[in-house]
């Protein structure tokens, strides 16, 4: 029962189908499988969520939080440019991952998977499933005096 998962600004049709269009989700495996929500931010303080687009110089280096619920035993993989970033083994429900990633990596996204062996006795966690995947925060390297600061992603639940 694949899910996906909206920031929405509320419950409207309306502001669903925008969440949805802007790219500010990600899609779960079950209803209550494994969450994660992705977010970068800038050294000056500037942040961009799910769908949103983080710019910043060609040098400069962001830093990604990905915060994952209800994924213990399984792995995170974080991507960036299109190549593995890192892989993190997940040990609570409830856990933060960060990264360095360049700007001109173009982009950074997340994929929670199955368990990093084979387990017999949970199949449905075994090691290529893909429990979750998150959309893309998109990083663009710009001029200095381009850097317009990029709409607020909705908080996180809870």
């Amino acid at each position: 029962m694949p899910t996906t998962v909206v920031h929405a600004a509320s419950l409207s049709p309306p502001a669903i189908v925008e969440a949805l269009r802007r790219g500010r989700g990600f899609v779960t495996r079950h209803p209550r499988g494994a969450e994660v929500y992705l977010s970068a931010e800038h050294p000056d303080g500037r942040r961009a969520g799910m769908g949103a687009t983080l710019t910043g110089r060609a040098g400069d280096t962001v830093g990604v939080a990905a915060v994952v619920r209800r994924a213990a035993g399984r792995r995170l993989v974080l991507i960036a440019g299109g190549r593995t970033l890192s892989t993190t083994a997940l040990d609570t429900d409830d856990q933060t991952v960060t990264a360095e990633v360049p700007i001109a990596a173009g982009y950074v996204r997340a994929e929670v998977r199955g368990a990093p062996a084979l387990d017999l006795r949970r199949l449905l966690a075994s090691r290529l499933d893909m429990e979750a995947l998150s959309n893309p925060v998109y990083l663009s390297a710009s001029r200095a005096d381009d850097s317009a600061t990029p709409a607020d992603p909705p908080p996180l639940p809870g």
